[in-house]
């Protein structure tokens, strides 16, 4: 603590600022992506965790994204990963088998209950995975990942419906 405050104090007597954190923006998305293929799950986290602010801005790296879920060892880094893949949005769709994958494979049912939240969330880029959710929504193993199911599938569909709202006053206009 004490070493922090000199450096600090050193710093700004020269006219130097401590290092700022800055806002990622589209540009560094390659740079992410980059980071996703760390050995190291706080790089990878951290990284996905950027990609996850920058949402639609960050669709190229929805494969990449998609990759590093089947890699991930810790639950911070899962969850970053499907966080970012939500937040993207429809333009993550290619990440969506291999997140019924995910789905199917999972141990845990917090991990299973992530994965159905982040298919949510992409909404109708999610549509392949309707087959899959339906099995849930009628088997899964807990009733509270059934309840989810449900509710991805009802998210799927109002997605759906605006998006085809959205193409038919685009035709009309």
């Amino acid at each position: 603590m004490r070493l922090t405050v000199v450096l600090v104090v050193a710093l700004l007597s020269l006219g130097l600022s401590p290092p700022q954190a800055t806002a990622q923006t589209k540009k560094d998305v390659p740079d992410l992506v980059k980071k996703l293929q760390s050995p190291f799950s706080s790089d990878v986290t951290k990284a996905a965790q950027a990609l996850g602010k920058l949402g639609p801005d960050a669709k190229d790296a929805a494969k990449p994204l998609a990759e590093a879920l089947g890699k991930a060892r810790f639950n911070d880094e899962f969850k970053a990963i499907l966080q970012a893949l939500g937040n993207i949005g429809p333009s993550a769709k290619h990440a969506v088998p291999g997140m019924t994958k995910q789905l199917k494979a999972a141990k845990f049912s917090s991990e299973r209950l992530l994965i159905l939240e982040a298919l949510g969330d992409i909404g109708w880029g999610a549509k392949g995975a309707i087959p899959t959710l339906e099995d849930w929504a009628k088997n899964g193993p807990f009733l509270d990942e059934r309840r989810a199911a449900e509710k991805v599938l009802k998210q799927i569909q109002k997605s759906e419906r605006e998006r085809a709202e959205l193409k038919d006053e685009g035709e009309r206009g």
